[in-house]
């Protein structure tokens, strides 16, 4: 009889164990997901130094960074999960960028219709520009035009017919 006790013992700590292990992963994927995808304003402002501008709804909220803009880039994008990243192109250096920098350097990243994020070069070190998505938009429409198209699903269209 104790060799049959004892596998049962056995089989009921291996259980145990295992729904303890299946627990702890299904807490540990929204922790490790919370990690990645927070607010990216707020994500900005803790790893950058601030240079100008308060509200993001109202105009840039302008960081800075000595690091390149590679390194930031990939930094700002493992931290905050974009939803979609564009880099200006030679098709937009007629439009002069509202940075300041040459268009084809400036790395724009939307977050749904919350956020855009600017990275781009300027004066020898790394800018991260944080504006509220329409003001973004606003100001660097020439730059970023075919993103505005996402925000039309909740037009309707105008005269008769189904669906409105």
């Amino acid at each position: 009889m104790n060799g049959q006790t004892s596998s049962t013992n056995w089989g009921c700590i291996a259980g145990v164990a295992v729904v303890i292990a299946v627990i702890c992963s299904l807490l540990a994927i929204p922790m490790a997901v919370s990690a990645v995808t927070t607010d990216p304003h707020e994500w900005v402002r803790e790893h950058y130094t601030h240079v100008s501008g308060d509200d993001p709804d109202e105009g840039p909220v302008v960081y800075s960074s000595s690091d390149d803009v590679d390194s930031v880039l990939a930094a700002v994008v493992a931290g905050t999960r974009p939803d979609e990243r564009q880099r200006g192109s030679a098709t937009t250096t007629s439009l002069s960028s509202p940075t300041g920098a040459d268009p084809q350097d400036v790395h724009y990243l939307r977050y749904d219709d919350d956020w855009l994020i600017c990275v781009y070069p300027s004066g020898g070190q790394t800018q991260i520009e944080v504006t509220e998505f329409d003001e973004g938009y606003r100001r660097h429409a020439g730059h970023v035009g075919p993103w505005y198209h996402h925000r039309g699903s909740s037009f309707r269209g105008g005269g008769g017919g189904y669906g409105k």
